[in-house]
């Protein structure tokens, strides 16, 4: 099962670069799934096929699939499944909810079921796709971590991490995917991203860009394009503004897509005498479509050295 959940999971990332997947393979490797994961009864169903079943839940809902059944039959399981597991049914619930919300049909992975004589009795309504997803929500950021402007996830020890390949920082690439299908607007998004690009260090704590190993690279590759294609959809057309108080320090035109920068430094004299005017305040100004990414920093340094040494606790 997680070797077609992965090729299902290539398909689709195939099919967003514009490559052409035959509509057989990914039926073939629909119809394997779920004769793999059907339950059966009797037989004892180890950890590792436990936890794959929300990878498969996932790749099947990439593909259009109805995987509601399988994503309840798994969160049944409670708090026996890896963090990671979880993170990837929030995922496949995500993108349950928004094909419910646009009015698109999913297609059907069960068989047709034969009618039984006599009445039967209703079942009891499950809880709604949105509040398991709410549910999984709160689970999944108990374990993020915010540290300045990064935010990253903790994968809490399994017995099986190492035989499948997980790390807190795949599980925080799959965190960004998840909430960007699940919640796009979630402040936790831009941490992590930057987390992923500029947060990451060696183990002997130094920042680097290097991952550990291909699973760390593929996830952290593919929650980056994800959040392109969510939050930089649009191709920015805008014309960026800065203010200091009355004072316009830039104005810059800023159309396509470019990793430069553009930077401007204030004197600290000119800074001084802004903020003495009265309601003096630092406004980043965006007019048009996209997103405008800014910082400001202050830097500074005493005139004089402190004479004598001074000791304050």
């Amino acid at each position: 099962p997680w070797l077609t959940a992965y090729a299902l999971l290539v398909f689709h990332r195939a099919q967003l670069a514009g490559v052409a997947v035959p509509d057989t393979a990914v039926a073939s490797a629909a119809r394997y799934l779920r004769q793999a994961l059907a339950d059966r009864p009797g037989w004892t169903v180890d950890p590792e096929e436990e936890a794959s079943r929300p990878l498969a839940a996932l790749a099947l809902s990439l593909h259009g699939f109805d995987v509601e059944p399988m994503i309840r039959r798994a969160l049944a399981t409670g708090g026996t499944l890896p963090l990671f597991a979880r993170v990837q049914l929030l995922h496949a619930l995500g993108l349950q909810v928004q094909a419910m919300a646009s009015g698109r049909k999913l297609l059907s992975l069960a068989p047709a079921a034969r009618p039984r004589p006599g009445a039967q009795p209703r079942p009891a309504a499950p809880r709604p796709l949105g509040d398991l997803a709410d549910g999984l929500l709160r689970e999944i950021t108990n374990h993020v971590k915010l540290e300045g402007e990064y935010a990253f996830a903790t994968e809490p020890g399994w017995a099986w991490a190492s035989a499948l390949m997980s790390s807190s920082n795949r599980t925080t690439a799959m965190v960004l995917s998840a909430l960007l299908a699940a919640r796009p607007g979630h402040p936790l998004v831009e941490r992590l991203a930057k987390y992923l690009v500029f947060g990451r260090k060696d183990p002997g704590g130094r920042p680097t860009a290097r991952f550990r190993n291909t699973q760390e690279a593929a996830f952290g590759l593919l929650g980056l394009w994800d959040y392109a294609r969510v939050r930089e959809a649009t191709v920015p057309d805008l014309t960026a503004t800065v203010w200091l108080g009355k004072q316009r320090l830039l104005a810059r035109a800023l159309k396509g897509r470019d990793l430069q920068p553009v930077a401007h430094h204030v004197p600290m004299a000119d800074l001084l005498k802004a903020l003495g005017q009265a309601g003096a305040r630092l406004i980043f100004q965006k007019q048009g479509a996209g997103r405008l990414y800014y910082s400001a920093r202050l830097t500074w340094a005493r005139r004089d050295p402190l004479e004598p040494a001074v000791s304050r606790g």
